[in-house]
């Protein structure tokens, strides 16, 4: 990024968390943490790109 202090990378992951969580798919629970709401896990998911692997882990109920 411009000002040196965030990758390109970092900058877009932030970006497509925050999206996501806009769109009530994801609940943000503290710095660096996240779950999948309910409404986020029965929305099928599709990627521009097939070079990013993406894995949802389930954390205890």
């Amino acid at each position: 990024m411009p000002s040196g202090k965030q990758t390109v990378l970092s900058n877009r992951t932030q970006r497509a968390k925050s999206y996501i969580a806009k769109a009530s798919l994801l609940r943000i629970t503290g710095r660096g943490r996240f779950v999948a709401t309910q409404r986020g896990q029965n929305r099928p998911m599709t990627m521009r790109s097939t070079s990013v692997q993406v894995t949802w882990t389930v954390l205890g109920r």
